[in-house]
């Protein structure tokens, strides 16, 4: 691929490339970047799977044989094997930090696979590292390029995690990550979330995904005191999982969504938190609306994005009424969600007819509910709590322990 002095590629998708002399097997060219006798210009990669191969003295990344400048060389993500890299690549072109190859081995992998997200550390804390279509050769090598210093813990494929601790030193540095540890991990946070713990009362987990041609999620604040009734107030600190993190405060509304756009495509943690504990309700304004929303947080490609939810939802200073809208559609047509640990405070004694309304509807890569989301025998439970269609309903009003407990286990 040639990529000769005063250009530049930029790598970023979710795709392969597998790269050779751009100049014919008899030159000296490089596999990305001169040809033969040619310096080099810049190449980024942030993204996917490179395997770039030069001939006859021409580096692998870099300028052909005999180049007086090699160019330059910037990774911030992918899995990029090569054997000689012309320039000493870096992390990008305003952050200087020098990366060197580091080889993951994920256990028992035999073919190639893509991987759904990595955990790395970097001085105390997470490192952005893009997985977009990232996939181990057949040997289950991933080839990353990281600061010294940085470290591998976590991967994940499919349902599959695997842990471990590969830190970089120099190139050559590898290691090996076995199965085990959690699920729940990603690419730009350190938070790793195991769904089967109870999650941590007063605080939601939002488990996202993006793509490299849409990178923005909205945190959707649609929810509903009663079936048009909205401008519920919230105040929360959000960490966005990517080292951003923000007060968000204002009403719920109809649309109502707080934007980030993160800077890689991947699979991030968001955790939300409550700037009073003590504050009634905190959770209630969240939830995306039943609707498409108006060309903010409903909007179907928003929900889309949301692949898991762990919260407690414990405020027991309400008794909600027969108008209250609670939990209502608060997950409506998430298609993508697997993964939904959603607590119930056993002190919230009763519910009006629209608790939970819809709240799974069209949910439909959700086969079960948790089982947190049980209510113990003696609860009011509304009327119109209902589901998706995998997942068992209750279509009518239970109001005494007798005929609850005769109740399917998940609402």
């Amino acid at each position: 691929m040639s990529v000769p002095e005063n250009t530049s590629i930029i790598i970023d998708g979710t795709g392969s490339l597998d790269a050779g002399s751009s100049d014919g097997q008899s030159a000296a060219a490089a596999g990305i970047g001169g040809n033969d006798g040619e310096n080099a210009g810049s190449i980024t990669i942030k993204n996917g799977t490179v395997k770039a191969t030069g001939v006859n003295g021409g580096a692998d990344i870099g300028g052909g044989s005999e180049a007086s400048d090699q160019g330059s060389c910037y990774i911030s993500g992918g899995s990029v094997n090569v054997r000689s890299m012309g320039p000493a690549p870096q992390v990008s072109a305003s952050d200087d930090t020098a990366v060197y190859l580091t080889t993951v081995t994920l256990d028992g992998i035999n073919a190639r696979t893509s991987v759904d997200s990595l955990i790395v550390t970097y001085d105390s804390g997470s490192y952005p590292y893009g997985t977009g279509g990232m996939y181990t050769d057949t040997s289950g090598k991933l080839y990353l390029w990281l600061p010294e210093g940085a470290s591998v813990t976590g991967a994940a494929i499919d349902d599959t995690p695997y842990s471990g601790s590969v830190t970089t030193i120099t190139d050559g540095s590898a290691g090996t990550l076995t199965v085990g540890g959690h699920i729940f991990t990603t690419t730009k946070t350190n938070d790793v979330f195991d769904y089967s713990n109870t999650p941590e009362s007063g605080k939601m987990y939002l488990r996202v995904k993006t793509e490299p041609d849409n990178k923005e999620f909205q945190i959707p604040v649609c929810g509903r005191t009663a079936s048009s009734t909205y401008d519920i107030p919230y105040d929360w600190s959000v960490d966005w999982g990517d080292g951003n993190k923000n007060t968000e405060s204002g009403t719920s509304s109809f649309s109502g969504g707080i934007l980030h756009t993160y800077s890689e495509s991947g699979t991030y943690t968001i955790t939300i938190t409550p700037n009073s504990a003590e504050s009634a309700g905190w959770f209630r304004a969240f939830g995306f609306n039943i609707m498409g929303g108006d060309g903010t947080a409903s909007v179907e490609a928003n929900k889309e994005k949301l692949t898991g939810f762990a919260g407690v939802f414990d405020d027991a200073s309400i008794n909600f009424d027969s108008t209250d809208c609670l939990l209502s559609q608060i997950f409506h047509h998430c298609k993508n969600l697997t993964a939904a640990n959603v607590q119930i405070n056993a002190d919230i004694k009763k519910t009006g007819n629209h608790f939970a309304s819809h709240m799974f509807n069209n949910c439909t890569s959700l086969e079960s509910l948790p089982d947190g989301f049980n209510l113990p025998g003696g609860y009011y439970v509304g009327r119109r709590c209902l589901c998706h269609p995998n997942v068992l309903r209750l279509h009518q009003s239970y109001n005494s322990a007798e005929r609850l407990q005769l109740a399917p286990k998940y609402y």
